[in-house]
């Protein structure tokens, strides 16, 4: 959450130098009354598109699957024009994937190597965007497994509390 001082009409994401500015999803709230409500306005950004799948319309269209990318390798951006200034309260952001993060509602299982074979820590149904597993090893090689969708899998460990992919 953000802790807002201004209204904004204009609101954009700028990609980093060096960058196609790849971006899936973008979501701006406002909050009324502990609600947060989602904004719309006329989609603006830059027209110069790495291909016609591509467009600024991809990252408000509310498919995770599809994305905004420029052909320009730097100084790429899309964004909102809400007609008239308005508080921002939250922000959602979504890079391009492959749709192998966490999602709510489906059923994942977490194994770690030991004993030279995968042990199952035991699955669980994604509440949120985040897995919480206990009694997990340390030092331990892991795997997490999506029952529901997707195959892409890729071993990794807990190193100083953070995940590292191998």
């Amino acid at each position: 959450d953000l802790a807002p001082t201004k209204k904004y009409r204009y609101l954009r994401y700028v990609g980093s130098v060096g960058s196609y500015t790849n971006v899936a999803e973008i979501e701006f709230y406002s909050r009324e009354n502990d609600l947060y409500n989602k904004l719309f306005g006329n989609i603006i950004g830059t027209e110069d598109y790495r291909s016609d799948k591509c467009t600024k319309e991809a990252a408000f269209d509310g498919n995770i699957m599809t994305y905004f990318a420029t052909a320009l390798d730097s100084g790429g951006w899309v964004g909102l024009d809400l007609g008239k200034p308005q508080k921002i309260d939250r922000i959602c952001y979504l890079s391009r994937n492959d749709d192998n993060g966490i999602r709510p509602g489906d059923v994942y299982e977490l194994f770690y190597w030991d004993a030279g074979k995968w042990n199952s820590l035991g699955r669980k149904t994604a509440d949120d965007f985040v897995l919480k597993y206990d009694n997990c090893p340390v030092g331990a090689l892991f795997l997490l497994r999506n029952h529901t969708r997707g195959v892409e899998e890729r071993i990794f460990t807990y190193e100083n509390d953070k995940q590292v992919w191998w």
